[in-house]
C-alpha cells in the first residue's frame, strides 16, 4: 500500500470508522465490506479485526490501525 501514491492511511482509518467515534469494530468491517457489494460472515469481520486488534481489547485504535498499514521496514531510496 505504501508504494500506491494514493493512498492515504490516516483518510482509510476514517473511511473504516463509520460512526466517527476513533475506533473500528468487527461490525464497522463487516458494514464496509457489504457497503461495497462484499459479503463476509461475522466471523470473517472479526478475524479481520483481530489482526490489527494488538491488545486483544476488540476494537481497532487509530495507531493499531497505522501499526498494520505502514511500512515494517524503512523504504529504500533511489
Amino acid at each position: 500500500m505504501s508504494r500506491n501514491p494514493y493512498f492515504d492511511a490516516s483518510e482509510a482509518f476514517r473511511v473504516c470508522d463509520l460512526n466517527q467515534n476513533g475506533l473500528v469494530s468487527a461490525d464497522e468491517i463487516r458494514y464496509l465490506m457489504e457497503s461495497r457489494g462484499f459479503f463476509i460472515s461475522n466471523q470473517e469481520a472479526h478475524s479481520v479485526a483481530k489482526k490489527f486488534d494488538r491488545n486483544g481489547d476488540g476494537v481497532i485504535t487509530y495507531g493499531e490501525f497505522m501499526s498494520e498499514v505502514r511500512p515494517k521496514s524503512p523504504q529504500r531510496r533511489f
